[in-house]
């Protein structure tokens, strides 16, 4: 449940912020928990830190394609989209979709900056 979650970010967050201090986490925003969990851990903790943040991310990315492609193949479907963006494989997977929007979020990915945000 949501309430759960924001616990268990919470209590992360508490642990890296006693770990390592609050200022290092704001200082160091990109790799704060990895910086905590080497405190932790040692190398041991950079590692499985950053081998969780990886997991987490292609969780994310998976989430977030996955439901934009359904998105897409529904509205392609009832004609406000090509067609072609409304076709399903045999296992109901919006494969047109994905290959759309993942190609697109790849050339976005390789061509662009996060530092004007």
């Amino acid at each position: 449940t949501a309430r759960s979650v924001a616990v268990a970010y919470a209590v992360v967050t508490m642990g890296a912020a006693s770990l390592v201090g609050a200022d290092v986490l704001v200082r160091h925003q990109e790799n704060a928990l990895a910086r905590a969990g080497a405190a932790a851990a040692g190398s041991a903790g950079l590692v499985i830190v950053t081998i969780a943040a990886c997991a987490s991310a292609i969780s994310a990315i998976n989430a977030t394609l996955f439901s934009v492609a359904r998105l897409a193949r529904t509205t392609a479907q009832r004609g406000l989209l090509p067609p072609g963006l409304g076709k399903s494989n045999v296992h109901d997977a919006p494969v047109a979709a994905l290959v759309v929007i993942g190609g697109a979020a790849v050339i976005v990915a390789a061509t662009s900056t996060l530092e004007p945000l």
